[in-house]
């Protein structure tokens, strides 16, 4: 067994890695929350499990029947250190949890709610998670990088962060910031698609940063950045469908993002100061870049792919090359309502790619394309943003973009 879907977890500064921190209400008007509170509701020292290792008792007693959905977090005494739900209410000296914990053990120390914080989390209480699971962390700042694993999420859930209540949206330092270090990374591993990360700072140096490899993710207002030296990245993708939803991308010596053989779609995103924005290796068709901006890279887009990916309604700015295309024979991408702005060169290929539309766009480089050829409705010019050099990437008044765009559907190009 596992976690039940409806169970919900609590991080907080204020926490502590051995408590059970999580909730699911099992028993309607019985079952407590207690994964609320900074402390747990019961610690005992005292407890032993039966045969089979899902019934666990303690002689001093406290449990009651609003502990059930609760989780408890066992460790010590031979057992199976871990985080166990609380399934069933025997008495006030017995529980039985969702999965074994060991057969027969004795002088285990459990701990009965309390919000949990990320500490050292050594019994990887992800390892467990199931799809509908949600995980909320409150604003702060937490320090893994002296764990001695990754945070492996094997399950789908939904990660939240908030600042003083859930569902509040943080944004800028108001979001929950967790450091990973120069040792360990954060990684998505469930071959069930689906699950959301909303809300959150994610910060290190080893190489990649958070590693994705679960279909259809979706992160929103999720802010990543590697500062580490070498080629390091600060998202490794590499299963299909992730969507980034205003999102921020920074690798100092690396790819911001590098996609491996997956379609990917950005909207509203930013990817900046890194030596690649996008390195799309072997990627899908139908990747795209909406609405979003990438500068202050070697290579904005720097693919080797077969099929290039769509850059719609976007920026490219102060790049060495803002798209640079590396295999021969390109194709299936698109070039529509973007402004590419301020590169040594705009856009290159080693061969034109085929079946790639190219028209609406600013061009404003020292050589805006190679192998390329602009779009009839294509205008050479400076695109007249109001402060490019310091993240401002509006257009100012007066400037030629205005009205310059294809209209497509609600979605307006560069005006």
């Amino acid at each position: 067994m596992a976690y039940n879907a409806s169970t919900v977890w609590e991080i907080r500064t204020t926490g502590s890695q051995d408590n059970g921190g999580g909730f699911a209400d099992l028993v309607p008007g019985t079952s407590i929350d207690y994964s609320q509170q900074d402390s747990p509701q019961l610690v005992r020292t005292d407890i032993a499990t039966d045969a089979a290792g899902t019934g666990i008792s303690s002689a001093t007693g406290g449990f009651t029947a609003a502990m059930q959905g609760n989780i408890i977090h066992l460790t010590g005494g031979g057992s199976t250190a871990g985080w166990y739900q609380i399934t069933g209410y025997t008495s006030p000296n017995a529980v039985t949890i969702d999965r074994t914990a060991g057969s027969n053990k004795s002088g285990v120390t459990g701990n009965v709610g309390g919000t949990l914080t990320f500490g050292n989390l050594a019994d990887k209480f992800t390892a467990w998670f199931v799809s509908g699971n949600i995980v909320y962390i409150k604003s702060g700042s937490y320090d893994v990088s002296g764990i001695s694993h990754d945070i492996t999420f094997a399950g789908t859930p939904s990660i939240q962060g908030y600042k003083i209540a859930r569902g509040d949206t943080p944004t800028g330092s108001d979001r929950p910031s967790i450091s990973l270090g120069a040792n360990r990374k954060l990684r998505f591993t469930n071959a069930v698609a689906g699950g959301f990360v909303e809300n959150i700072i994610f910060s290190g140096s080893y190489n990649p940063v958070v590693d994705i490899e679960t279909n259809g993710l979706v992160f929103r207002n999720v802010k990543f950045y590697n500062s580490g030296a070498g080629d390091g990245r600060a998202v490794y993708q590499y299963s299909d469908g992730t969507t980034y939803v205003l999102c921020e991308f920074i690798s100092t010596s690396g790819s911001a993002l590098y996609a491996l053989s997956t379609i990917y779609i950005l909207y509203n995103c930013y990817l900046h100061n890194s030596k690649y924005g996008i390195e799309d290796v072997s990627g899908g068709i139908g990747s795209t870049i909406l609405n979003s901006v990438i500068a202050n890279c070697t290579a904005g887009i720097h693919t080797s792919s077969f099929h290039i990916p769509r850059l719609i309604g976007s920026v490219l700015y102060n790049c060495t090359t803002g798209y640079h295309g590396l295999y021969a024979a390109p194709r299936e991408g698109a070039i529509i309502n973007s402004i590419i702005s301020e590169c040594v060169t705009g856009a290159n290929f080693p061969n034109p790619p085929t079946g790639t539309p190219v028209d609406h766009n600013c061009w404003y480089n020292t050589t805006d394309v190679n192998n390329l050829t602009k779009g009839p409705h294509d205008i050479s010019t400076n695109p007249l943003m109001v402060d490019p050099g310091n993240g401002d990437f509006r257009l100012a008044i007066g400037s030629p973009c205005f009205n310059a765009g294809l209209q497509l559907s609600s979605i307006v190009g560069v005006h």
